[in-house]
């Protein structure tokens, strides 16, 4: 018993001991002595203002926002039932969403803060989110992801940044001019680039972003301290390392795809329905919904040998995006184009593990679903019409006959519960 007790205050004090330097700054390897540490930018934290729950669709909305300003724009954390990541977005007064929901900010929430401060200059309010990530006792204890929700035109806007030692001291007010900006903090491994000395060491790096509207920046021109690499040795050390050359820094920082700014993607979530030997072949219909906005214009082609003069085409073409283009082997090629400004989400559905054959149902600003068949034929969902894309067969199916194929029935409709439910559920209780 006696052994057991104090295995239990050695956790309790090592815990307590991690929640007391969770805001300091690292004292010992900063890019300033602590005598010497700037004027250090308030931050005021937001009042919790409301928490609700739903059986359906999360676990939990939580909502950040300021009491005694009823009128001023409040932020939502909101995470999916069954699901480990999370949605932030942002609404105003009202409850009207101006802004996300941004899908995956954060995998759990650990140590959490909210605040409030004017950083952008443009006399509206703006937020810090802070969670700490932690690293089971190694040097990764004190990593703490900052994402920064700056207001921008009518909305605002979310960038969300990865590093250590984020505390609150780490947001100042450098020169002195009454704005913030934030002493961002990177360790990196220096393993197989040697120093002076001839062997590898780790360093301390750090960098000064500013706010600029709705964006975060690099600004290291603002003092002569930044960018700074400190050498991490067994004693105190503030002075900028005299180890590397720039051309070793930077094959050092270029290791890490993103050191500074990260873009948070959520594992594309899933349905797995089990058919019986008559449907499909008995194979298991999966169907994985991706929230992350394409990169590139969507697009559906469709090889066929109707004129462009032909109704079809300029009936039920021209108006939802249906254009003529000519390959290189002098094909022709109709194909629906859905610009990548518009994409909001692919839901892909696959037959089997081997991905025989395949679909995209594709869901546009606009309300459009394109399903897309890969070998046998495609069709534009609109909400008032359904029609195919010409294909290289004989005949043109109508809407109906469409809406019959059991192979439709069994995957749109899974495919828009998906979506919805990741998509448009985020904006409601």
């Amino acid at each position: 018993m006696k052994t057991r007790l104090v295995i239990i205050t050695l956790v309790v004090l090592m815990s307590s001991l991690c929640q007391a330097a969770w805001e300091p700054y690292n004292k010992n390897h900063g890019p300033f002595a602590p005598d010497d540490w700037p004027e250090v930018f308030e931050l005021k934290p937001c009042d919790s203002l409301d928490i609700r729950c739903s059986r359906r669709y999360f676990k939990q909305k939580q909502y950040y926002g300021i009491k005694d300003r009823p009128n001023a724009p409040r932020l939502c954390l909101a995470q999916r039932t069954g699901w480990q990541w999370s949605w932030l977005y942002v609404e105003d007064s009202q409850g009207n969403v101006i802004s996300g929901p941004h899908v995956a900010y954060a995998e759990v929430w650990s140590r959490l803060g909210v605040y409030s401060a004017e950083l952008n200059g443009d006399g509206r309010e703006d937020f810090v989110i802070r969670y700490l990530l932690g690293g089971c006792g190694t040097i990764f204890t004190f990593s703490c992801n900052v994402v920064f929700v700056l207001s921008d035109g009518d909305g605002y806007t979310v960038t969300p940044t990865t590093g250590l030692w984020s505390g609150l001291d780490y947001f100042v007010d450098i020169k002195g001019d009454g704005r913030c900006r934030f002493i961002h903090t990177r360790f990196i491994n220096g393993r197989g680039v040697k120093g002076r000395d001839g062997k590898s060491h780790n360093y301390w790096v750090y960098n000064l972003l500013e706010f600029k509207g709705g964006k975060v920046v690099v600004n290291n021109k603002l003092s002569p301290h930044f960018p700074r690499w400190i050498w991490y040795t067994f004693k105190p050390n503030h002075q900028p390392t005299t180890q590397l050359n720039e051309d070793q820094k930077l094959l050092l920082w270029k290791q890490y795809e993103n050191p500074i700014f990260y873009k948070p993607q959520a594992a594309p979530i899933e349905l797995r329905i089990p058919c019986d030997a008559n449907t499909f072949g008995g194979e298991t219909l999966i169907i994985r919904y991706d929230p992350i906005q394409s990169k590139r214009d969507y697009k559906a082609p469709a090889f066929s040998s109707l004129p462009d003069t032909d109704p079809y085409v300029t009936v039920r073409g021209h108006d939802k995006g249906l254009a003529r283009v000519v390959t290189d082997n002098n094909r022709r090629l109709k194909e629906y184009v859905v610009p990548k400004e518009k994409l909001r989400a692919v839901v892909d559905v696959f037959f089997g593990e081997n991905i025989v054959e395949d679909y995209h149902f594709v869901f546009a600003d606009d309300k459009i679903v394109v399903i897309y068949r890969s070998n046998l034929n495609a069709g534009i969902f609109s909400a008032c019409d359904i029609y195919e894309l010409p294909w290289p067969r004989p005949g043109i199916e109508n809407k109906d006959d469409i809406l019959a194929k059991d192979y439709l029935a069994k995957t749109l409709l899974p495919s828009i519960l998906l979506f919805y439910e990741e998509h448009i559920a985020p904006n409601i209780d």
